[in-house]
């Protein structure tokens, strides 16, 4: 198993420095790995970027460089997960909350509810 620089990082206290690529290619990858950052996030999901994401995380890899990926899903972060990026991120604070006024949403629409009364508590 590959070592994870992230947590010895952590653990002497230090920050992560994070570098974010968002063109779809290894070479950027590349190159971004040659500067220093702890880590490389890729942002993307696109078709260009889902057809570099091997390569990308290969070239950090080559590296030593940590290689994470914005996911819109937690199904695609565990894909990205087992393809070997060693951190994910997980949709945004506006996704979330989306979700959740949705669900509470339904909840009240569920009970059938109508203007004037009070669902029965």
């Amino acid at each position: 198993m590959r070592e994870n620089t992230l947590r010895k990082i952590w653990a002497r206290g230090e920050a992560v420095v994070n570098g974010w690529l968002s063109i779809p290619s290894s070479f950027s990858a590349e190159v971004m790995a040659h500067q220093g950052f702890d880590s490389l996030t890729v942002d993307m999901q696109d078709p260009p970027v889902v057809e570099a994401q091997q390569k990308i995380v290969e070239a950090c890899k080559r590296h030593g460089v940590a290689a994470g990926i914005h996911n819109g899903t937690s199904a695609y972060a565990l894909k990205m997960i087992a393809a070997g990026y060693q951190f994910v991120t997980l949709a945004s604070e506006s996704r979330f909350m989306a979700a959740k006024a949705a669900e509470e949403v339904a909840a009240v629409r569920k009970t059938g509810v109508k203007a004037g009364q009070l669902p029965a508590y």
